[in-house]
């Protein structure tokens, strides 16, 4: 099947359906097809309106997870140069949304001059759970489209937003009952009817007639996110507060440069393998169930089981050495854990944490090392997904074998032979040492 093709449904009307389902996402293939498209579309006389539609149930969910491995030049057009093929076209473009628009999916119909969606249909920018901004444009538009606040909500809180309220916002034009693209046609021969030019995003202004507002909306998630705000937060409020000042051009650059900050960052580093780890789990320890989502298998909660009992047996260690067990959930939570081994009372001693922190991650990693010597895991990303999925791992840290890798296993291997001592699930494997000779685990 071509990932892209355009037909000229009806007079004046060019309709492009693309995507390879379920997930169409916007990989370097299908954005090249996509802007070929385009270009076609926009360079005949005839078409005066063109209607871009996803095959199956979603519209787009994102964009390839691994970094690009091409030069710049050769990895053209990155997204924000597609949705800036979309945004300048000089007839109207009407994204038809079947269902989920997230990520770079969304970034591309927000590029679009009218949407319609499906009832069933969301917009979301869940970049942040990345440890990123967006990087096609995606703030900027979405701040013009839905005002400093609502652009705030959704870019902090990552959460999609379904098509009802899309509309309500601002993003959405019409939900469409019955099929989609007859939908799509009908709102395009209206447009054509009534002699409607394109509709850019960049230079609409009317969210941004009440500057204070804007700047009040600014300065209250600044408040929100407290002392201890997070890079990407920081790099986020920034992007939305620079969307009012500068024109759409600019502000796609500032963005990107917010982008890169972040991602050079190790919170990026930790959530991006944890999100690629799970995409490429290993299906018999993790599978995709009806709704999308991965969850464990029965072999899938055997391995967490082991891991799960490495980390009590050294919780149990450490607590019985004199900290006690609030001390040792403490530590473990002050870390990021989503709960102690223990549960119960929560007491973080400063000085003892960051050694009864090493000493859980030591046991997790020595125990992830067997697993994968006994075949129990085929690679280490699995380790670390079913970590943070199983165990409440922090997620901004990767898992236990990216941490440690992270950290520097040569040096904890020299710990571990002392805590040994103490006991066995600290004894390192030989595939730990190996894997510190070759410089850490690698994802695969």
């Amino acid at each position: 099947m071509q990932s892209v093709a355009t037909n000229i449904v009806r007079d004046g009307v060019a309709q492009i359906t693309f995507g390879v389902p379920p997930l169409n996402t916007l990989d370097l293939a299908l954005r090249r097809a996509l802007d070929r498209a385009l270009a076609d579309a926009i360079a005949d006389p005839q078409v005066r309106v063109i209607v871009i539609l996803a095959r199956g149930q979603a519209f787009s969910v994102g964009t390839e997870l691994a970094p690009p491995d091409l030069p710049p030049w050769a990895a053209r057009p990155d997204l924000a140069a597609l949705c800036d093929r979309v945004e300048s076209c000089p007839v109207p473009v009407v994204m038809l949304l079947p269902g989920h628009a997230l990520g770079a999916g969304a970034e591309f119909a927000l590029a679009g001059h009218y949407r319609l969606a499906m009832a069933q249909a969301t917009i979301g920018l869940p970049e942040v759970k990345l440890g990123l901004p967006p990087g096609g444009g995606g703030s900027q538009r979405l701040a013009r489209l839905a005002g400093a606040r609502g652009a705030l909500e959704m870019l902090l809180g990552g959460r999609p937003v379904a098509a009802a309220a899309a509309q309500a916002m601002g993003l959405v034009d019409g939900i469409v009952q019955g099929d989609l693209a007859q939908g799509g046609l009908a709102f395009a021969e209206s447009l054509l009817a009534r002699g409607a030019l394109a509709r850019p995003t960049g230079p609409r202004r009317d969210r941004m007639q009440d500057g204070r507002a804007w700047l009040q909306a600014v300065a209250h998630a600044r408040a929100a996110q407290g002392p201890g705000v997070s890079l990407v937060a920081d790099r986020i409020i920034d992007c939305v507060e620079a969307a009012a000042l500068l024109p759409l051009q600019a502000g796609v650059a500032f963005e990107q440069a917010a982008r890169a900050d972040c991602s050079a960052g190790p919170v990026a580093a930790a959530l991006h393998h944890v999100a690629r780890s799970e995409r490429r789990a290993t299906p018999a320890l993790l599978a995709r169930g009806a709704d999308g989502r991965r969850g464990l298998t029965a072999a899938g909660q055997a391995l967490a089981a082991r891991l799960a009992q490495a980390l009590g047996r050294a919780a149990g260690v450490l607590s019985a050495a004199g900290p006690g067990r609030a001390a040792v959930d403490g530590a473990l939570v002050a870390w990021g854990f989503a709960a102690g081994p223990f549960g119960g009372v929560v007491a973080v001693d400063d000085a003892a944490a960051p050694v009864q922190q090493r000493r859980v991650l030591a046991a997790l990693v020595a125990e992830g090392a067997r697993c994968l010597a006994q075949d129990t895991a085929l690679r280490p990303g699995d380790i670390d997904a079913i970590a943070v999925q199983a165990l409440g791992f922090p997620r901004d840290r990767g898992g236990p074998l990216h941490a440690a890798t992270t950290a520097g296993l040569s040096a904890l291997i020299a710990e571990m032979a002392s805590w040994a001592a103490e006991d066995a699930v600290w004894d390192a494997p030989p595939l730990l040492a190996r894997a510190a000779q070759t410089g850490g685990f690698s994802p695969e």
